[in-house]
């Protein structure tokens, strides 16, 4: 039987990536060292401050399946996270995305999405998020972000000046 929806196969490796990155930052570590600013990544939640600065918890990474790309960008702390996630047909690279859409078996676009302190989970289920990828070298990226986020029976999560400079895994 010919399958009807081919981009669901393609969707499985990303979710797995996606589930494995939240499922890393959740995760509690005892004892971190700080990196004496070298890399971070704040944002505002809802007018609320929010900055996650201890190295190992700041990562960058990229991944290439066939014609999807994709970079995710997280940061953490034991109380909460922050996961930026970029998809694209071509390399990412220096430039801003939005929105999200489906083309075959290729995902183009961002999703965002946030645990807060409370451990309540805010996502974006439109295209008002947004990432700007200013600076890739082998070692860093940096860019900022912004957008809506929600959660069920939660009031909306307005994350604004959003930004990163995160350690570089690939």
């Amino acid at each position: 039987m010919e399958n009807r929806y081919p981009f669901v196969k393609a969707i499985y490796p990303l979710a797995g990536l996606i589930l494995l990155i939240i499922l890393l930052s959740a995760c509690k570590k005892d004892t971190v060292a700080n990196n004496a600013g070298k890399y971070e990544m704040s944002f505002k939640a809802n007018g609320a401050s929010v900055k996650y600065d201890t190295e190992n918890a700041l990562v960058a990474t990229f991944n290439q399946t066939n014609n999807q790309y994709i970079a995710i960008f997280s940061g953490y702390d034991t109380n909460s996270n922050m996961n930026l996630s970029v998809y694209d047909d071509k390399a990412i690279s220096e430039t801003n995305y939005s929105g999200y859409t489906v083309s075959g078996i290729v995902t183009t676009g961002v999703l965002m999405g946030y645990q807060d302190d409370s451990g309540t989970l805010y996502t974006q289920p439109g295209a008002d998020v947004a990432i700007r990828v200013s600076s890739i070298s082998a070692s860093a990226v940096s860019g900022t972000f912004s957008g809506t986020l929600k959660a069920t029976g939660k009031p909306d999560m307005v994350i604004t000046d959003g930004k990163f400079n995160l350690k570089r895994l690939n």
